[in-house]
């Protein structure tokens, strides 16, 4: 049997939502218990049908909606059914593995504190055609990359415009942009943070770090590491952090509560 690598979204379900879904998988055997029929050989007429053992997680699948909080994911898992029931030679229980699909959904900006199951045979078949991996990030094809640009800029404009105006499609994201030293050997062009939080900055003035204050939602980028590495690739560098936020909000989220650390920010560096 293939063995599937366990996912850090799919282990925090498993870790956190094994008791919900297990309930919900006692009540849909115990609904349809028809469907062991052709899975068993010596009992005609069923009247249990038990789930004896603790369940396997195989994967999961998870929606790429960037525009909602509300997080849509289908978990693939099995387990052995036992199915107890009248036959030719009388009580009989007969055991069968079976896979199954648990069709979930929960709130993420709350921290996924619950969610909703609904439980099925599993088919094979992820429902979604736009996916995020085990960390949320977005699975994305290069051929794609021009149809989401379109689509972060559309919710904002009416229209693509003929000439986006960085600054002004950051400011209309609820973003505000500021140009500041982040590392003294300039090694980051630019971060964006989501929350906020107290950051070590570097200070030209007293070539030290220090504590700043910074707000959510707010881009850093730092002029002078662009003119090293990347003359004129401001804009880009902003671009590059509306980004982050349009496309990256959900594993920020899911980092921030799985980690059970301070998570604040995405960064770019010079190096990569």
């Amino acid at each position: 049997m293939q063995q599937y690598k366990k996912s850090p979204f799919l282990r925090y379900i498993e870790t956190n939502f094994d008791k919900v879904i297990t309930k919900k998988l006692e009540e849909f055997v115990d609904i349809k218990k028809d469907l062991f029929l052709d899975k068993i050989d010596k009992i005609s007429h069923i009247s249990e049908v038990t789930i004896p053992e603790s369940i396997d997680y195989k994967t999961v699948w998870i929606e790429n909606n960037p525009h909602e909080d509300i997080l849509k994911f289908d978990v693939a898992f099995a387990t052995t059914v036992n199915v107890t029931g009248y036959g030719r030679y009388g009580m009989l229980t007969e055991s069968i593995f079976k896979w199954f699909v648990a069709f979930c959904e929960g709130d993420l900006s709350s921290g996924l504190k619950k969610i909703d199951v609904v439980i099925d045979e599993y088919s094979c078949k992820s429902r979604f055609k736009n996916a995020l991996n085990g960390d949320l990030v977005p699975i994305i094809k290069k051929e794609q990359y021009d149809a989401i640009a379109e689509s972060i800029i559309l919710k904002y404009y009416d229209e693509i415009p003929r000439k986006v105006k960085i600054i002004e499609l950051a400011n209309r994201m609820g973003l505000k942009v500021y140009n500041r030293r982040i590392t003294k050997d300039a090694s980051i062009f630019g971060q964006i943070y989501f929350t906020d939080s107290y950051q070590d900055l570097y200070d030209e003035e007293s070539d030290s770090y220090k504590k700043h204050k910074v707000k959510a939602n707010s881009i850093y980028y730092d002029e002078k590491a662009i003119f090293l590495y990347a003359v004129g690739s401001k804009k880009l560098t902003i671009a590059h952090e509306c980004v982050h936020y349009a496309i990256h909000k959900k594993a920020f989220l899911f980092a921030k509560f799985i980690r059970f650390v301070c998570f604040y920010k995405f960064s770019c560096t010079t190096f990569n």
